[in-house]
């Protein structure tokens, strides 16, 4: 349920067996920068409409590349652009198969050595946890075939996508042995790196928070900054709270709830206390929010000087209602349906029944790009307000 914002690969961070001579520096977002990538979905329209749409924000700020899974969608794709009056000579287009809409997620992280030199850091990819976030539910579905349907992903077209970019860049590939998605790496670009627990700890099941920051101080991070956990609506691939709203993503991705706007400037989605009885999930944001703030109010940068911190609002719920079928029985299952079989256990939902499916919606899914920024809107939701609050604090 989430909705998409834009697709960015410019900035992350990872594990590398390199050693801090080397001297690796991965620059923070707002840093000029040559190249933008995109990627084009070959089963969502509607993500590609927006991609389409940010296509023609960003001409002439920066070079576009975008990455499609295959020759058939590339030439598909031109019907759309042209139709949204989109110069398609204005982007290089590149075919690499097992791409879609999210290649800020699996798409490569690149890197400059003390030569000046671009890598790109090739991070492991394991299609945000999923297999063992099922196993954990259905142990019994896998039984004998946990190790083969793990490696399949791991060593998917996907997973390989990050190093076909460096071969497109002529960059120097540097493969690294982490698991995690560009969405849930933030960086202020001088050695403070803010990392989600719920995102980072499960793609990497067994290691420790002192494993992984000994494996990040190795790209030049002094600091690692641990927060617990996301907005609700992008809980791990779904829950069902009270038996009324479906929420659901990819677990805590911190570029849905806390973004670094300057070195030592951080935003955090917030939920003010006259919001909390508007809507039954704030209160839980409310929650996980307040805990991250501590967290970030106590937080220093390298040279022991507190952050800035800057509350950011957020829309309103944007729901769509969601109608419980059985897919087994059901000659037409609707693109707002959900089987029943798929629901978490212990709900108490009926064939027929209506629930509501909530979407990950922020302000904070934001790209600067060379001296513009793009961020998302609302008002169509009913949340015009909110995007005025939003772009002013962005401005």
């Amino acid at each position: 349920m989430r909705i998409l914002l834009f697709i960015l690969v410019v900035v992350s961070l990872i594990r590398c067996n390199l050693t801090s001579e080397q001297n690796f520096r991965i620059p923070a977002e707002w840093e000029e920068h040559e190249a933008v990538w995109l990627s084009w979905d070959d089963y969502r329209d509607d993500n590609n409409l927006v991609i389409s749409r940010i296509i023609k924000q960003l001409h002439g700020s920066a070079k576009i590349k975008v990455a499609f899974p295959s020759d058939s969608t590339l030439q598909a794709s031109l019907q759309m652009l042209d139709s949204q009056d989109v110069d398609t000579s204005s982007f290089e287009a590149h075919v690499y198969p097992g791409a879609n809409s999210w290649i800020r997620d699996f798409g490569a992280v690149f890197a400059i050595d003390s030569a000046n030199q671009l890598s790109v850091l090739d991070f492991g990819w394991n299609q945000y946890g999923q297999v063992d976030w099922s196993y954990e539910r259905w142990p019994e579905w896998f039984e004998g075939r946990y190790d083969s349907i793990k490696s399949a992903v791991e060593k998917s077209e996907r997973s390989r996508i990050d190093s076909l970019m460096g071969i497109t860049t002529e960059a120097k590939n540097r493969k690294i042995d982490v698991i995690l998605e560009g969405g849930s790496f933030e960086y202020n670009g001088n050695g403070v790196l803010i990392q989600s627990e719920a995102v980072t700890l499960q793609r990497n099941l067994g290691r420790t928070k002192e494993d992984l920051e000994m494996e990040f101080s190795r790209f030049g991070i002094d600091k690692v900054i641990w927060l617990p956990q996301g907005v609700i609506e992008d809980e791990h691939f779904e829950m069902l709270i009270d038996n009324e709203y479906m929420v659901g993503g990819t677990g805590g991705h911190t570029d849905e709830f806390v973004r670094f706007a300057d070195e030592n400037t951080i935003l955090l989605a917030w939920v003010n206390e006259d919001e909390i009885n508007e809507h039954p999930l704030n209160q839980m944001n409310y929650d996980r929010m307040s805990k991250n703030y501590e967290i970030l109010k106590n937080a220093t940068d390298i040279h022991g000087k507190p952050f800035n911190i800057i509350k950011m609002p957020g829309p309103r719920p944007v729901e769509t209602p969601l109608t419980i079928v059985n897919q087994q029985t059901s000659d037409n299952s609707g693109e707002n349906d959900i089987d029943i079989e798929a629901l978490p256990e212990g709900h108490t939902l009926s064939v027929g029944d209506t629930i509501k499916g909530v979407a990950s919606a922020g302000y904070l899914n934001f790209l600067i790009t060379n001296g513009l920024v793009l961020s998302a809107a609302y008002g169509e939701y009913g949340s015009k307000d909110k995007d005025e609050e939003a772009r002013k604090i962005l401005e």
